[in-house]
């Protein structure tokens, strides 16, 4: 039996374990563009969207065919196959939305200055599960366990306008909240959350600290968890000053969108 290279260095050694399969990698390129289509297509249509030509595309396609990872109907439109859709019901079933979005709290809170929560919803409204807590204290308390208030804070108000209304109006109607939940002032934030979708909180609970609250989506489209981040805004002015053209809601807003790819949620 030979010994190892004593030349080959540990970098090069790790990047060989590393090298893919440049074939699987492209053919790849088309079950990504039938996942962001979300519909069949055409042939033509289907190697465009994955940048290649037809006669390119087709071999890898019957290749997915016969695993099952792809099938084309009676009019010659391609969509993912059975394999497919059972690896994302499998996936589905494996993804932890509270894992996937709490791996990214320490970053988020380094990336703001702030103190950041993970929250999912409950029977009795949001609940945070998981924080971390910024380099300034914030006299806001985000406790495991806490129930947050439906409309005063960001991580409120994002699954009170994406959830389904009868869902939400469950909970507001046991806190006694349906005459706040019926404004109009309410009404008109609620629209903004889901135009924009971001939150954000203002000089509500605490004068001088602002918090901005972004859905996660599993794969079905569903918000299931909710990241917030809240601090003074003297913090808030420093990421600003840093950032430059960067808003602090399109840096959270853009996490939020890999962190819901990461369960299988892609917009349409």
């Amino acid at each position: 039996m030979s010994s190892p290279n004593p030349s080959m260095s540990a970098t090069s050694m790790s990047a060989s374990r590393q090298r893919g399969i440049q074939s699987v990698e492209v053919g790849g390129q088309l079950l990504l563009a039938l996942v962001r289509a979300g519909c069949s297509l055409a042939l033509k249509d289907l190697a465009a969207q994955a940048g290649m030509t037809p006669a390119k595309a087709h071999p890898y396609l019957v290749s997915f065919g016969q695993l099952g990872l792809v099938v084309q109907d009676a009019a010659g439109l391609y969509g993912l196959g059975p394999l497919a859709l059972q690896m994302g019901a499998i996936a589905l079933q494996q993804a932890d939305p509270v894992q996937v979005a709490s791996s990214a709290l320490p970053e988020i809170a380094q990336q703001f200055g702030c103190s950041a929560s993970v929250a999912v919803w409950s029977s009795q409204g949001p609940i945070i599960v998981h924080s971390v807590q910024g380099p300034q204290q914030v006299n806001v308390t985000m406790r495991l366990g806490m129930t947050a208030a439906l409309f005063e804070t960001a991580t409120g108000q994002v699954f009170s306008a994406l959830l389904p209304a009868s869902e939400v109006e469950t909970v507001v109607r046991h806190q006694g909240l349906l005459r706040q939940w019926r404004s109009t002032a309410l009404v008109q934030t609620l629209q903004a959350v889901r135009k924009e979708g971001i939150a954000e909180v203002r000089d509500v609970l605490i004068e001088g600290v602002t918090a901005l609250g972004v859905p996660v989506y599993n794969g079905l489209g569903q918000p299931v968890v909710c990241i917030a981040v809240i601090g003074p805004h003297a913090r808030w002015q420093a990421y600003a000053q840093r950032a430059g053209s960067a808003p602090a809601a399109d840096w959270l807003r853009e996490r939020a969108a890999r962190l819901s790819a990461q369960l299988g949620f892609y917009p349409r």
